[in-house]
């Protein structure tokens, strides 16, 4: 079974930043799939944050 690396969900963040989702969207969808560890929205929320950043 595959098991996402960090580098894998920051590109899917990315992508969902790029996409104009807010974090919590971006949580909602992808915590089925990586589960809440994983894609939770304080996490999605750090990295929406460094995207802003620049």
């Amino acid at each position: 079974m595959y098991s996402p690396n960090k580098e894998h969900i920051r590109h899917i963040l990315l992508f969902e930043f790029h996409q104009g989702n807010t974090a919590s969207s971006a949580a909602k969808t992808h915590k089925p799939t990586y589960g809440t560890g994983v894609a939770n929205e304080k996490a999605c929320g750090g990295w929406v944050f460094t995207f802003q950043k620049g």
